[in-house]
């Protein structure tokens, strides 16, 4: 799943979720919309935060090769 679609579903806040993360909503927002790319310690806190729901694999840039 990916991060903008959890959020909502949720109806969680950029801001919201980035408290519970420990960053500042700017990067959320920027992660949400694929923006930024989280490193492997907050994808980690991404994952432990949605209860799995968003993994590793949601954040794996994809190739038209690779589809």
């Amino acid at each position: 799943m990916k991060l903008a679609s959890y959020l909502a579903d949720q109806k969680l806040t950029d801001r919201a979720f980035a408290a519970v993360i420990g960053k500042e909503r700017s990067v959320v927002t920027r992660y949400r919309t694929g923006e930024l790319r989280p490193p492997l310690e907050v994808i980690e806190a991404i994952r432990i935060a949605t209860g799995g729901a968003v993994s590793y694999e949601d954040f794996l840039v994809r190739t038209e090769a690779a589809e």
